[in-house]
């Protein structure tokens, strides 16, 4: 076998370290998987919780209606945050009932409507009651700013709203009362009397016959006064319009009341009259 010369030896020595050299790879640095932050819906969730709680069991006097000032008397237009998500207030003419709901990001809510009392006002209270009636189910979001609330559709349209000095009271506010006794004389079955106390001082309710609105006043050490507004005028059988009168006649005179254990509300008069009634 023919050898090679030592210079093209030592030649294809070189050539073949070269050729290993090129071939070499680098493995990838490794990264530190632990400096990775991760926010696992956390501050979402902290941040719907906030949103929450500073609007519950607030009180708000609608003043702007899709740039329109709300018409005849002072706070006919309110909205009330109730816990847990329970809305009320009065529409202009009617009480109404609903829920709220805090959206995913800051400022988002959303509006859904539910029970609505029947009663007749005046035009211009009728024609703003449906305004907002309309606008509630489509605001999309809110700005609280101080003592001012903002409601927005997703097209611009708001409802402006100034908060109320009076907040509601969780052992009356909340929930409709269903009468079950009037001056020691049990309802009638069946019968539909019923009221409720609003966050904003409004009374509202179902005299047996015919529907109620008015105002009350409670103090700290259980005093409490009732002043009956307008009531609507229909015509019921005789027994139903006879408790109707009777429940109107001791409201007038209210002065206290108490809750027992057992969630009972008594409305008492001076002269030892009592209304009671219980949340379903």
């Amino acid at each position: 076998m023919k050898r090679l010369s030592p210079a093209l030896t030592i030649l294809v020595l070189i050539l073949a370290v070269l050729t290993f050299a090129n071939c070499k790879t680098t493995a990838p640095e490794k990264t530190d998987d632990s400096a990775v932050e991760t926010t696992m819906g956390g501050e979402d969730e902290t941040m719907d919780e906030q949103g929450i709680s500073e609007l519950a069991n607030t009180a708000w006097a609608i003043e702007e209606i899709d740039g329109n000032s709300v018409v005849a008397s002072p706070d006919a237009a309110t909205l009330e945050f109730l816990a847990e998500g329970q809305l009320a207030g009065n529409a202009s003419c009617n009480r109404m009932m609903g829920e709220y709901e805090h959206g995913e990001a800051d400022g988002e809510i959303t509006f859904k409507l539910g029970g609505l009392t029947m009663m007749m006002c005046e035009e211009e209270l009728m024609d703003q009651e449906k305004r907002l009636l309309e606008m509630l189910p489509n605001i999309t979001s809110y700005v609280k700013d101080g003592t001012t609330l903002t409601l927005q559709t997703a097209d611009e349209k708001t409802i402006l709203a100034r908060i109320m000095d009076q907040k509601p009271s969780a052992e009356l506010v909340g929930g409709e009362w269903f009468i079950e006794a009037i001056d020691g004389q049990g309802v009638l079955e069946n019968s539909p009397a019923s009221f409720t106390f609003a966050a904003d001082g409004k009374l509202s309710g179902d005299g047996s016959c015919n529907n109620m609105m008015g105002t009350y006043e409670k103090s700290d050490d259980g005093k409490l006064s009732l002043k009956l507004g307008g009531t609507t005028k229909m015509m019921c059988p005789e027994e139903l319009m006879k408790q109707d009168k009777s429940l109107m006649d001791i409201f007038e005179k209210v002065s206290g009341y108490s809750i027992d254990d057992a969630g009972v509300l008594t409305l008492t008069t001076d002269d030892g009259k009592t209304v009671t009634a219980r949340r379903r």
